[in-house]
């Protein structure tokens, strides 16, 4: 096998096992999503993927776990 296949397999093989341990999401999961030509913060807070209300444009959110609370930077 060369590196390629190698890094094909190791890809493939991955993405198979690890299919199949996502039973939902976590707390806590975020990211910076573009929708209707507005970037947005989703989030997922019991189970359920949310959208989070930003001032403009937000960029790196961070969530915080004790004070249930996100910070990004605009």
């Amino acid at each position: 096998m060369n590196v390629k296949q190698k890094i094909g397999f190791s890809l493939l093989f991955l993405t198979y096992a690890l299919s199949g341990q996502a039973q939902s999401t976590p707390d806590g999961l975020s990211f910076v999503g573009l929708s209707h030509d507005q970037w947005s913060i989703y989030a997922t807070q019991s189970g359920q993927l949310k959208t989070l209300p930003s001032l403009s444009e937000p960029r790196t959110p961070s969530f915080h776990t004790k004070s249930q609370r996100y910070a990004y930077i605009v």
